[in-house]
């Protein structure tokens, strides 16, 4: 029976210091073309950026980033590596704003907008200036975590930019300042992207540390339009522990990896 040793984020920095990216040879670690290491049950996720061409190199590469890993202790090593360029792309900056975090889970029901909240608060409580938008369109939460009335609506600045509404010096946006509470959400796709564009570039934001998007649960148009649209800084993916919720969220894990987006827990 084959046994593993439990790898560990710092075992696998180690391992890949001996691993020559196979052009330049430097390890790929001082070359700084690894992005993001993640552990799920011993068994490794590695995103790294594109340094080669020529598939059969980049295949090589992925070999020995592999057998690098797995005998450090990893039962199985999955590598990503990412394009030099997207294709029908277009990523446009939010004017003042820092770091944009994607809060998203597989299902509902888990706590994700109660994680975004608080992550929102934690990093005002520190000192950051902090923005929280809601892109969870059919279930906008958002406005009552925030104990903001619901006769409250945003104004707008004199360039006809929507003025966020603020509650414990968080500046917050969502379709829920909007609607009618007692009417559902019913929007077809292009509605969702329109609405989307609306809150990240026709909102004034100001100058912000971090904006916190509450994203609605699953894999959709939404989470897709986000990372095309904006540039992540990361991702915070939500989940309970049960099976049903465990199996979705790995959906939610695997999207934001093949959109290049880090997971940061």
């Amino acid at each position: 029976m084959t046994t593993f040793n439990k790898i560990t984020r710092e075992k696998v920095l180690e391992c890949l210091k001996q691993v020559q990216e196979p052009v330049l040879k430097e390890d790929i670690i001082s070359l700084g073309l690894v992005h993001e290491i993640e552990i799920d049950k011993n068994h490794a996720f590695l995103h790294l950026e594109s340094s080669v061409e020529d598939p059969c190199l980049q295949e090589k590469l992925r070999l020995s980033i592999v057998q690098a890993v797995q005998a450090a202790g990893a039962s199985g090593c999955e590598v990503h590596f990412s394009e030099k360029q997207k294709c029908g792309v277009s990523v446009q900056p939010i004017p003042g704003v820092k770091h944009v975090i994607a809060v998203a889970s597989g299902k509902g029901g888990v706590g994700k907008s109660t994680v975004a909240v608080n992550l929102a608060l934690a990093l005002k409580m520190l000192g950051a200036r902090v923005g929280l938008m809601d892109a969870d369109i059919y279930g906008p939460n958002i406005p009552i975590m925030l104990g903001i009335p619901g006769e409250q609506r945003p104004g707008a600045n004199a360039e006809e930019k929507i003025l966020p509404l603020e509650a414990h010096g968080v500046k917050a946006i969502s379709i829920g300042f909007f609607a009618n509470p007692e009417q559902p959400v019913i929007w077809r796709g292009p509605l969702l992207h329109k609405t989307m564009e609306q809150f990240l570039h026709r909102v004034d934001w100001g100058e912000l540390d971090y904006l916190v998007v509450d994203l609605p649960p699953g894999t959709g148009d939404v989470q897709l339009s986000l990372s095309q649209w904006v540039s992540l800084s990361g991702a915070v993916v939500v989940t309970t522990p049960q099976e049903v919720a465990l199996s979705d969220v790995r959906k939610a894990v695997n999207m934001f990896r093949q959109l290049e987006v880090p997971v940061l827990g």
